[in-house]
């Protein structure tokens, strides 16, 4: 799938607010492509160590294209784009 960088910035900005809304959390584990094409399974995380287990059943096993991100890291960038 092929995604712009400003669509790509919005779904994480987007995020970014949500987890916050959701409990101040800090992380996320995302899968691309699951459950099917075209589709991302997200979690919220409060720390990168927490189980990815306890999110989700989707997150257990050994993903591919599992990657957990720290949205603190585009926290700026984020409130450029208010």
């Amino acid at each position: 799938m092929c995604h712009s960088v400003g669509s790509s910035f919005f779904l994480l900005c987007s995020l970014r607010q949500l987890a916050e809304l959701r409990g101040h959390y800090r992380y996320i584990a995302k899968i691309e492509e699951t459950p099917k094409p075209g589709q991302m399974l997200v979690g919220f995380l409060r720390s990168p160590e927490e189980p990815l287990s306890a999110i989700d059943p989707g997150f257990i096993g050994n993903h591919p294209r599992l990657a957990v991100i720290d949205l603190d890291q585009f926290a700026e960038l984020c409130h450029l784009t208010k």
